[in-house]
């Protein structure tokens, strides 16, 4: 999970450097930040985890290419509203909220041209690095523009640590130790289990021993000797 962790921060930063130099826009005249990026990619479904920002606007709003390139989507969506992305370079530039658009797919686009207008009260960007499916990144941070004054967040906005990030409350971050079961070589196991088989057969030998020393020999046959003959009669 470190090795996760750390690789995710290389390539944002990567992301970073490729994508100043792409020069984004901001896709509405309107910089007001109503839900910012939020998204880890060690835990991409995570509760609460938003892949892009939300920037407020009014209804109607011209929505503008925030980078140049090809657009390799542009259609609806379910459950409403249309999107478009467009394909910067290195990243993929998606704008989701549109309520009619001015582009089709395959159509090379330049920084800051017309995608569409706006169909409800905040579009939804997004940037990822492309041909990485968890490769999304804070597009605040690519959107540079000296003349844009600073960014407004509502004022009743808080930036709150989801609970699952606090220390202690994920049960994956729980240690529990293992129990200690010593390790035995192969080996040692044959050795034992030769003993244990010498052992066997000397208390079967040693029984059979007993067994047989213990058995009473046989007694002689009697056998008289210097006996006489009973004497025979005249008729005998």
């Amino acid at each position: 999970m470190p090795l996760v962790v750390l690789v995710a921060v290389a390539l944002s930063a990567l992301h970073v450097s490729d994508a100043r130099a792409e020069s984004w826009r901001w896709p509405l005249e309107h910089r007001s930040v109503s839900r910012h990026f939020s998204f880890d990619p060690a835990r991409p479904f995570e509760r609460g985890a938003r892949r892009g920002i939300a920037i407020a606007g009014p209804r109607g709003a011209v929505v503008r290419a925030p980078c140049g390139g090809r657009v390799t989507f542009a259609g609806p969506l379910p459950p409403g509203g249309r999107g478009v992305t467009v394909r910067c370079g290195a990243l993929a530039a998606t704008t989701l909220g549109l309520a009619a658009l001015d582009v089709r797919r395959g159509q090379v686009v330049a920084p800051g041209s017309r995608l569409g207008t706006l169909g409800g009260s905040a579009l939804r960007l997004g940037a990822r690095r492309a041909g990485l499916p968890r490769g999304y990144l804070d597009p605040l941070t690519l959107l540079r523009d000296p003349d844009a004054g600073p960014v407004l967040a509502p004022a009743a906005r808080r930036d709150r640590v989801p609970r699952s990030r606090r220390p202690g409350a994920d049960p994956a971050s729980w240690h529990v130790p293992a129990p200690h079961v010593p390790s035995v070589s192969p080996l040692l196991l044959l050795v034992i289990w030769g003993g244990l088989g010498l052992l066997g057969t000397g208390l079967t030998i040693g029984i059979t021993l007993r067994a047989r020393r213990r058995r009473p020999a046989a007694l002689p046959r009697a056998v008289t000797i210097g006996a006489r003959e009973p004497p025979r009669g005249p008729g005998s």
